[in-house]
């Protein structure tokens, strides 16, 4: 957008304030003598966005173009997806600017490689999977959770092509938390993590169901990874 002289007025989300503020930094530097891209950040949850952007003031741009990478939508239903983004395109149209949707998403359905992917037991999967126990004994002090005591499970939904990950105590265990006491039987599972691997009909789908279409799309030569370029119905 630089090089092509562009104005452009970018808003980063993110729920975490340090990371925002650590990565708007850099942007800052990186674009500090730009006449064109101008760089700006929103701490919150993609709802909060929506409610931010319904209720501002009138955005000095003609178009808002929402940008997804990676597969983070898809760490939401599909239902949530197209709920979000119905709620988004309907702010935009409460004022007066118009959207789109770039989003990235992951399209490969081949099991063993997603579970090899995404495996619980060894390298940088093992510490993903577990740090919502480490994070949760971090906030809550003492070490509620024992890693040791639990097992990261997935599940692959063939129908959906969805990765559900969950949560199960090895052995029968009692959380004392305050002055909560809370028994989870041996393999009680507790819905932890989801990353879906849509198809493109999929993707159009969730694109029709917030009124929106695909209007443009690129995928990788084996059709594992894809971009979408969502507009709305006319």
């Amino acid at each position: 957008m630089e090089k092509k002289h562009r104005h452009v007025l970018y808003y980063a989300l993110d729920v975490s304030h340090d990371a925002l503020y650590a990565n708007l930094c850099d942007l800052h530097k990186q674009f500090a003598a730009s006449p064109h891209v101008r760089i700006a950040g929103l701490c919150g949850t993609y709802s909060d966005c929506a409610e931010w952007l319904a209720d501002s003031p009138p955005l000095p741009v003609s178009t808002v173009t929402f940008l997804w990478l990676g597969n983070s939508v898809a760490n939401m239903t599909q239902d949530d997806a197209s709920s979000l983004m119905g709620r988004l395109r309907a702010a935009c149209a409460k004022t007066s600017v118009d959207c789109n949707f770039l989003i990235s998403a992951d399209g490969c359905q081949m099991e063993h490689r997603i579970r090899r992917a995404y495996d619980p037991a060894h390298g940088p999967s093992k510490m993903f999977f577990f740090h919502g126990l480490h994070h949760a004994n971090r906030l809550l002090g003492p070490v509620t959770f024992k890693e040791e005591e639990w097992a990261a499970i997935p599940e692959w939904n063939k129908e959906e092509n969805e990765l559900r990950y969950y949560y199960a105590p090895r052995r029968d265990v009692r959380l004392e938390i305050g002055d909560l006491s809370i028994a989870v039987k041996k393999d009680e599972m507790i819905h932890y993590f989801m990353s879906g691997k849509w198809s493109e009909t999929q993707m159009g789908s969730i694109a029709r169901s917030a009124g929106l279409r695909i209007d443009k799309s690129w995928k990788d030569v084996h059709h594992e990874y894809g971009e979408y370029y969502f507009d709305i119905i006319t």
